[in-house]
């Protein structure tokens, strides 16, 4: 947990339960403030501030290599509440730039999964609801007794990159969402969240300076 909220991991979400009608009035208020505000960042910096921590791969991997551990950013409470808000709502934001009138999408559906599984590809079946990663190993399988029994070439390519997510340019994420027929306030809200980040390596007792996050 970002050393900034002052208390431990595993009481986060109940103080934030216990003590929601006195934080969480305020906690909206910076919310709406941030999404009608001229500023950018529109958060702030303390709310935009994650910790990164290492966490070994085991299985073993070389202690002494960098390429053994893996970087997890814990962010704070207030950041990853507003953040669950908008995935929550973000089927609405889809069927409001798509299908303008529908504001009753908001009260029938919620969540990301729905929007997921309409604007990805059927291939991708990996880490989205009703989807069965299975299904692609099925289909190669096919493929290859396919092409062996027609006697036909083939080349089956699996290719994995490295950090992906670390590489993914976040004005990118934008064009997409506006291509797939997100609004300007779903666009907004996903802005909001991505300007201004920055976060700090906690290794070992020790903490880094803070570091603008850009992808």
């Amino acid at each position: 947990m970002p050393v900034i909220e002052r208390f431990p991991l595993k009481t986060k979400k109940n103080k934030y339960q216990r003590f929601w009608p006195l934080v969480g009035g305020e906690l909206t208020a910076v919310l709406q403030d941030a999404f009608t505000s001229p500023a950018s960042p529109a958060l702030p910096p303390s709310m935009l501030q994650g910790r990164i921590i290492l966490l070994y791969k085991g299985k073993g991997a070389d202690r002494a290599s960098p390429a053994s551990y893996r970087p997890i950013t814990l962010l704070n409470t207030d950041y990853k509440l507003a953040a669950r808000t908008v995935a929550s709502r973000l089927f609405f934001f889809w069927r409001i730039g798509r299908y303008p009138g529908t504001w009753k999408a908001m009260v029938i559906y919620g969540g990301l999964g729905p929007v997921l599984n309409q604007v990805v590809d059927p291939t991708q079946t990996g880490f989205l609801p009703k989807r069965w990663v299975g299904d692609n190993v099925l289909a190669h399988l096919e493929e290859i007794s396919y092409l062996q029994d027609t006697q036909q070439p083939g080349v089956i390519v699996f290719l994995d990159f490295e950090k992906a997510f670390d590489r993914l340019d976040r004005a990118w994420i934008e064009q997409c969402m506006a291509a797939v027929g997100f609004g300007a306030g779903a666009q907004r809200w996903v802005r909001i969240l991505h300007t201004g980040t920055t976060a700090r390596v906690a290794f070992n007792g020790w903490r880094t300076n803070a570091f603008p996050v850009s992808s």
